[in-house]
């Protein structure tokens, strides 16, 4: 893996697409969409939990952004709470709010990138270029240009393979619960 100061690291958007397709490309105003807010994200498990269906006429002026499933999610807004989440819906048409910054991996395991936004540095890292004191944000650029280990993608495959195989155990021992606690992290549940 990964050795102290002879990694290079690089920025996240060396690693994702940026074919993120707003809504008004692809959906007309009486299209029915699935809609992800801030408030559709379980924090503690990194999961979307739900989404609302609605027609794009009546949908917030936010949703603006065409997901889907794999896809992380990072919220804008208040980064100390790790509002963060990979998409798993099974559903179609999918929109983010523009709360949101989308990561769309494209040349490296999308749980690789998910282990480093989960990891204590990329939240100290946001929470340092946060701006706002009642109402802190941060921009989606931040996100992309936080730098993470540019590993082998072998040992990036061999990062995401752990990763799933620890949160099966956790979850085949403990249920939704045992995914509370990452390793990758020094907190649990709600941060």
């Amino acid at each position: 893996m990964c050795k102290t100061v002879q990694c290079e690291r690089v920025p996240i958007s060396c690693f994702v697409s940026r074919d993120i397709v707003p809504v008004s490309k692809r959906y007309s105003a009486d299209d029915e969409i699935s809609y992800i807010d801030i408030s559709s994200i379980d924090s503690a498990n990194h999961r979307v939990k739900r989404t609302q269906k609605m027609p794009v006429s009546k949908a917030p002026s936010r949703a603006q952004q065409c997901v889907r499933d794999g896809d992380l999610l990072v919220s804008t807004v208040r980064p100390a709470l790790r509002n963060i989440a990979q998409v798993k819906t099974g559903k179609a048409n999918l929109v983010a709010s523009s709360g949101f910054c989308v990561l769309r991996a494209n040349s490296c395991p999308v749980e690789y990138l998910l282990a480093n936004l989960l990891m204590d540095d990329f939240s100290d890292a946001m929470c340092l270029v946060a701006t706002g004191a009642s109402y802190p944000a941060i921009k989606k650029q931040d996100v992309l240009n936080y730098r993470v280990p540019n590993l082998p993608y072998e040992q990036m495959v061999e990062l995401s393979s752990y990763m799933r195989q620890v949160d099966k155990l956790r979850f085949d021992a403990l249920g939704p619960k045992g995914l509370l606690c990452s390793p990758f992290t020094k907190k649990c549940g709600n941060r």
